[in-house]
This record gives structure tokens, sequence and C-alpha cells, in this order.
């Protein structure tokens, strides 16, 4: 399907996509200021209204089981259906959250183990952000570790914003929940 000029007009730009990155990552900073036990997770959206295209910022911090897929895709999916019912087109969205990373090494034709299962699995707080589209989409991680009161205080920098392989299907639930919400009111 090719896309409309006024299609077009909701799609990101670099620069936003950036923005809000940067905005999710110096959110974080923020509340690391003071240590934490735990940070829950957020979702923030850079939205363009419809039909007059005028932006707006939506936060959306997530206090419901947030640990399965399952759970995060109903959660996603009705912000989408939320924010199609406040006529707002998502143009980016970003999730922060604690995350663990595996540090196995991936191999090629081999399974995958789930960062839960590796006893070498390092604990960060996660920027991971979607565009429009799809066309912009990365994440980025900040390694974290606890301390003697099982707080987290930082323990490394950023990483480089990494886009190449980056999945995002939990970011996409968003455009799904949108998406099923218009689907029925128009072909």
């Amino acid at each position: 399907m090719e896309l409309t000029e006024e299609m077009r007009s909701y799609l990101p730009s670099q620069s936003d996509f950036d923005k809000l990155v940067e905005a999710a990552r110096s959110h974080l900073e923020v509340l690391m200021e003071k240590p934490q036990r735990s940070i829950m997770p957020e979702i923030v959206c850079l939205c363009r209204h419809w039909p007059d295209r005028e932006e707006s910022l939506r936060i959306y911090a997530i206090a419901t089981d947030f640990n399965e897929p399952d759970e995060k895709a109903v959660v996603m999916r009705e912000i989408g259906r939320n924010l199609f019912t406040e006529h707002l087109v998502p143009t980016v969205v970003s999730l922060t959250a604690e995350a663990w990373l595996s540090m196995q090494k991936y191999c090629l034709n081999q399974p995958s183990m789930q960062p839960r299962h590796d006893p070498l699995r390092q604990e960060v707080l996660l920027v991971s952000a979607l565009g429009l589209g799809h066309t912009l989409r990365g994440l980025t991680t900040r390694p974290v570790r606890r301390d003697d009161k099982g707080r987290m205080v930082w323990s490394g920098l950023w990483h480089p914003l990494q886009s190449e392989g980056v999945q995002t299907n939990i970011l996409e639930q968003i455009f799904v929940g949108m998406w099923h919400r218009l689907s029925p009111t128009h072909n």
C-alpha cells in the first residue's frame, strides 16, 4: 500500500525520534538521582492530533502486571485504543523499564537464552523506541547494580543507541490497538 500525502505528514523525523529517546533517558537519570528499589515502566508517546497535527506528549506509568508478553500486549493495545479515542496519532513511542540482558553470545541457528535463565545476566534500565511506519527504532541500556540496601545505582554509562536488529514487538502493540479501533469505523 502506498502512503498518501496526509499519511506521510504523520511520519516522525529523525529529530523527533532522537528527542524522545533523549527525553526518556534524561527522565531515568532524574529518577536515579536518588537510589530506587524499582522503576515503574513508563510509555511516552509523542503524538499529533488528528486532523490539525498539533503535537502533544502523553506519559503512561504502568502500574499493573507487566512481566509476560501477553500482559504487555494487553496494556499496550489499550494505550493505542485510548490514543485513538482522543484523536491522537502516536508518531514516536518509547518504553522505559528495568530489564535483564542476557550476556550469552548470540549464535545463528542456536536457541537464544532468555535473560531470566542466564546466570550471567546484567540488570539495566532501558529505553526502547519506535516510530510510526516502523522506519525508526532503537534501543539503549545503562547498567545498574544493587547497593547494600537493595537499591539500584548506576554501574556504567548509556550504551550507544542501537537500531540494527532491534525488535520492538511490545511497542508495536500500541499501533495494533489504534488500528483495531480504527478498522471497524473505516474501511
